[in-house]
């Protein structure tokens, strides 16, 4: 990676990483002094600076030098301490001749706002520190220079990015709407007359009824990547009701025709499905609108392996052709299609675009090895840890990895679940609330009831939460409650594991009305103090 070795952020170094001079001209030894694209990659070369996510050095040094600066949140502690090991009287050395797989982008999405202030703040810090006075307040100015710059340009890609499809759709609707009017002022409204729609009809009024239909398909989320007929349905039914809303207040020399409503009703929604139809099969390679085209994935390991893998894969719900097993070995089995020496031929001959490497049966190194000797641009890796339940890998050196696990389908991690669930809590305050002289006589700690109810419609604490404290990132977070999916086993005396399951099944299979159930049937617990086990 380029980053793997850099020369010192000094304010015409930076200038030039900023502007992007660097990018322009990487082996430019004026302007390529970030990345030091002019080295050869492949020899061994003193430098300023190294990545801090592979970097080895002598215990001696870093007494010496002392530990990472926690004062750098995130980026710029590996410049810093490649600087100190410089002043030090030490030398840096980038070395060509080992390798890691580094996930990039895991912590931060790179070219995100939240990338360009922590990256470039990070930049400022290190100024302030070793640089002197005059060219810190230099380097400190083209850095929040290069902030707003760079934030401009990202805010101004997403925005764009963001309007592209509704455009595309607005202008679809529109050149339909267009053309289904002409046929029907020609064909039914006026086929006996020479009279016609005047042209503020056309340039006005279509154009404003095709944008209503584009917000109302934004309202449902029919923009997301995941495609649902009954979202984009729904959609244009608000966009039409809109339409209908706007035709009320027309002026009557406006209104011409309800039935242009009912045509554009049709229109917006058949030409809403076929950009994203056009759209779906140009990307993803197939007609099953909203689904990923399966990967034809190898899984190289021993027998052992590659049929756990297999098995994991089934319950991941990842979409894939399991084209078939390549030995690590030489003595092939019968049931492999080659050994590791015929992975490229399999490649080709059977279109695979995903490799699995079992971790067990293979050296670090032989799958590094692999990995750079296929290196085709439509070919993905991913590895399986011995024992594992998930697969992890990443498709790019400039993109964060991803991985396979179990799907647990978590109902309570959808939004709607959790919109739901924080009406319902809202709901039920109001209601104990209004009913407070009779609801307050059912419950047991009466003072506590009254605070809980402020509490949960403060958003502090919710009516039904988790029985038990979750570190598990699996997990949807809840706020503190005051009852839980346990008090439906009040008598038993439950092992955290139960405790555990019984969170996790409450989570999966979440639905308001068991909360409500729950509450009922807890009613005189509802004073309760809302803390978990």
């Amino acid at each position: 990676l380029p980053e793997s070795k850099r020369g010192l952020p000094a304010p015409d170094v930076a200038f030039y990483k900023i502007f992007g001079l660097s990018s322009l001209f990487p082996k430019s030894k004026i302007f390529g002094k970030y990345h030091l694209g002019y080295l050869d990659k492949d020899q061994t070369h003193s430098v300023d600076i190294l990545a801090g996510a592979f970097m080895l050095l002598r215990k001696e040094t870093l007494d010496k030098t002392g530990l990472l600066d926690e004062t750098f949140f995130m980026y710029g502690e590996d410049i810093d301490l490649s600087y100190r090991i410089s002043k030090a009287g030490y030398k840096n050395y980038y070395f060509p001749d080992t390798r890691i797989i580094h996930y990039k982008g895991e912590s931060t999405k790179k070219g995100s706002l939240n990338y360009v202030f922590v990256f470039y703040n990070a930049m400022i810090i290190f100024a302030k520190k070793h640089f002197t006075s005059n060219n810190a307040a230099l380097f400190s100015f083209l850095i929040n220079m290069a902030i707003y710059f760079r934030a401009a340009i990202s805010i101004g890609i997403r925005f764009f990015k963001g309007l592209t499809h509704p455009f595309i759709d607005g202008a679809a609707a529109y050149g339909l709407l267009v053309w289904l009017t002409h046929w029907y002022e020609q064909n039914i409204k006026y086929s006996d007359s020479s009279a016609s729609y005047p042209e503020a009809f056309y340039r006005i009024i279509l154009p404003i009824y095709a944008s209503l239909w584009v917000i109302g398909a934004f309202s449902t989320g029919s923009y997301k990547w995941k495609f649902q007929t009954g979202r984009l349905f729904r959609g244009v039914l608000i966009g039409t009701l809109m339409v209908s809303l706007l035709y009320a207040f027309l002026d009557e020399s406006m209104r011409f025709s309800r039935a242009i409503t009912l045509l554009g009703t049709l229109a917006s929604f058949f030409s809403f499905y076929l950009t994203r139809w056009v759209w779906h099969f140009f990307k993803a390679g197939h007609p099953a609108m909203g689904s990923l085209k399966p990967k034809r994935i190898v899984i190289v390991g021993s027998e052992i392996e590659t049929n756990r893998v297999s098995e994991l894969l089934d319950k991941t719900g990842v979409s894939h052709q399991m084209v078939g097993k390549i030995f690590p070995g030489n003595e092939v089995p019968k049931s492999f299609l080659g050994s590791i020496r015929q992975l490229q031929e399999v490649i080709s001959i059977h279109k695979v675009n995903e490799v699995i490497f079992c971790s067990k049966d293979m050296k670090s190194s032989d799958i590094f090895n692999q990995m750079l000797q296929i290196r085709k641009a439509d070919v993905d890796f991913k590895i399986v840890p011995e024992k594992s339940v998930f697969i992890i890998g990443s498709n790019s050196k400039d993109a964060p990895g991803d991985y396979y696990t179990i799907d647990v389908k978590l109902a309570l991690k959808q939004p709607e679940h959790q919109f739901n669930k924080r009406v319902l809590d809202v709901l039920v305050s109001v209601f104990l609330l209004a009913s407070l002289p009779v609801s307050i006589l059912l419950v047991e700690q009466k003072r506590n009831f009254v605070y809980n109810i402020f509490k949960v419609l403060a958003g502090k604490l919710t009516w039904v939460g988790y029985s038990s404290k979750h570190d598990d990132a699996s997990l949807p977070n809840l706020r503190a409650g005051v009852l839980k999916p346990t008090d439906r086993y009040t008598g038993l005396e439950l092992e955290m594991r139960a405790i555990n399951r019984i969170d996790t099944a409450y989570a999966r299979h979440y639905h308001f009305s068991k909360d409500l159930d729950l509450i009922f049937r807890s009613f005189a617990k509802l004073g309760d103090t809302g803390r978990s086990i």
